[in-house]
């Protein structure tokens, strides 16, 4: 009885909503520039590491990259539908502009086929992916606010 007991309280903590469900706050950063130097900013990083656009607007961009490497091929494998396409490493930047500064929130997903190849993102924020991205940001706020003073 007990190991049946064990068994349901940890599935229980996985299923969303759950104990360990936690949600995590937003990685973000306040950029002292204008929101057309920090998206000039991140499309010039990004486009350096494979990435592409996948869609703009004034609040905000969206990056993608396949993982066609074999970290994508083990993804796939285990967690989505090897038969499909490769997962996709997507960036988002939501851009919230503030008097003399710009609010920039960044989210890292793991976009995967499922059993039937439909298309499915992960949130992927776990404590490597935020400090990542929080060191990402930390970047682009360096080098907007340099080109900021210039002007």
């Amino acid at each position: 009885m007990k190991p049946i007991l064990v068994i349901l309280a940890a599935v229980a903590l996985l299923l969303p909503g759950g104990a360990s469900a936690k949600e995590q706050p937003a990685v973000s950063a306040t950029i002292s520039a204008s929101t057309e130097a920090v998206k000039f900013a991140i499309v010039a990083r990004l486009s350096e590491h494979g990435f592409h656009l996948e869609s703009d607007s004034p609040f905000q961009m969206v990056f993608a990259k396949e993982m066609n490497n074999a970290g994508g091929v083990l993804a796939q494998a285990m967690i989505g539908n090897a038969n499909c396409s490769m997962p996709k490493q997507v960036l988002s930047f939501t851009f919230a502009p503030q008097a003399d500064a710009v609010l920039v929130v960044g989210l890292e997903q793991l976009d995967k086929a499922t059993v039937l190849c439909a298309r499915e993102r992960i949130n992927m924020d776990g404590k490597k992916n935020r400090e990542a991205m929080a060191s990402f940001l930390a970047d682009i706020k360096s080098k907007a606010e340099a080109k900021a003073k210039k002007e």
